[in-house]
């Protein structure tokens, strides 16, 4: 060859139907990938470093496993806009999960609230029976020991006569 890439080098590995970019070939293997297969990657992340303003693509190689960190400065506009596009899709699908996880977790708080004063109130009445009881008992126990009295009583009284 004469130093020049063929069509069939810049096919995407993955999908095969759109040209691949150079900006996404793996450190490791060297293999390259489109953006749109690049975007549907699970590994696809991207990493903002606030100090230096840098932006990087990070993705791991579909082929080797191999993490692969890319300058967002590598890419062309077209293909920053392909990112960019597809990081706000995540955004607003993680938004939407976002907001529904906060939804979950105020009707359990609500419910927990709810559940933790009906046993506050359950607590309450079984003390009031509790004390209700031992009232009761105590005088069953008096009722028993006056009983206990008069039977004595009458023994003695038999035992005499």
């Amino acid at each position: 060859m004469n130093g020049e890439k063929s069509v069939e080098d810049n096919e995407c590995l993955i999908c095969c139907d759109e040209k691949a970019t150079d900006n996404l070939n793996c450190y490791k293997c060297n293999k390259i990938i489109c953006i749109s297969c690049c975007n549907k990657l699970d590994t696809r992340t991207s990493l903002l470093y606030l100090e230096s303003k840098h932006i990087f693509i990070k993705y791991c190689c579909p082929f080797c496993r191999y993490c692969n960190n890319k300058h967002i400065k590598l890419f062309n506009k077209n293909e920053i806009v392909a990112i960019y596009t597809e990081t706000l899709t995540q955004l607003s699908i993680l938004q939407k999960y976002n907001d529904t996880l906060v939804n979950n977790y105020n009707q359990i708080y609500n419910e927990n609230k709810r559940l933790q004063e009906e046993i506050t109130n359950k607590n309450a009445e079984i003390t009031e029976i509790t004390e209700l009881l031992k009232g009761k008992t105590g005088d069953a126990v008096d009722e028993a020991d006056d009983a206990v009295d008069e039977v004595d009583e009458a023994l003695d009284e038999v035992d005499d006569a």
